[in-house]
């Protein structure tokens, strides 16, 4: 009788030792594999429902359909002809010789702001013309919280077209966006006219295109009945 339970107690320890050796280990590689797609599904999910509530910003949705009310159905499509271009930009209302700098400043609630627009001896060739490359830089309180560089050219007609720029935010000296960036002939992105050559009460005409990236709209104001050398002029965001 003993015999036999100590030979049924071994049997079953070597068939649990066994089935334990049987058993497939878990596929580590497999599992990270389908963690980080279930992960990507998440993600993409979330970014859905962040683009819809984009979309149902209302306050964009009616300035971007007010634009379309004064600029009419038609697409925009500027012909740029990169021989209607000169070298230099000496529009009265926006000069930019080379070596130049402006800086302006302003208190706002974050802290004192100042923007240093410096216009640089380097040229970059966008669709075609060669543009004129200037650095825009923002401190707030000292520090560098935007670092820009935009493309501007002027046509024949004194007209200053304005044909991208590389946006930069940072914070604490690390880079940490490049909202509003774009560049003229990619990805649908059209050039704008930073400043009229002959600017008249009422033009209303875009600065730069890139939907949902860069929509701002030019509109002259006032000019000065004396001298005609003050121009009022706002720009709308539509973006």
């Amino acid at each position: 009788m003993i015999n036999t339970v100590c030979f049924l107690a071994i049997t079953a320890a070597l068939t649990l030792d066994g089935n334990a050796a049987a058993r497939p280990r878990p596929d580590a590689c497999r599992q990270t594999t389908d963690s980080a797609s279930r992960a990507c599904r998440n993600a993409a999910t979330g970014d859905f429902w962040l683009a819809s509530g984009k979309c149902a910003n209302v306050a964009q949705r009616n300035a971007r359909q007010a634009v379309c009310r004064r600029l009419g159905g038609a697409p925009y499509e500027p012909d740029i002809q990169p021989a209607d271009f000169v070298a230099g930009v000496d529009n009265p209302y926006f000069p930019l010789a080379p070596g130049t700098t402006f800086v302006y400043e302003g208190q706002t609630s974050d802290g004192l702001e100042r923007d240093t627009f410096a216009v640089t001896h380097t040229s970059r060739m966008i669709a075609g013309v060669a543009c004129l490359e200037v650095r825009d830089t923002v401190t707030r309180d000292g520090e560098l919280i935007e670092d820009t560089l935009d493309w501007f050219a002027q046509d024949r007609e004194g007209n200053v077209w304005y044909f991208g720029e590389n946006a930069k935010q940072l914070a604490g000296g690390l880079v940490i966006g490049v909202e509003g960036s774009w560049t003229a002939g990619i990805d649908g992105a059209r050039p704008g006219i930073a400043m009229r050559a002959r600017p008249g009460v009422g033009d209303f005409y875009r600065q730069e295109f890139s939907l949902g990236t860069a929509e701002d709209i030019g509109a002259v104001l006032e000019l000065d009945p004396g001298t005609g050398e003050r121009l009022e002029l706002i720009s709308i965001a539509t973006d």
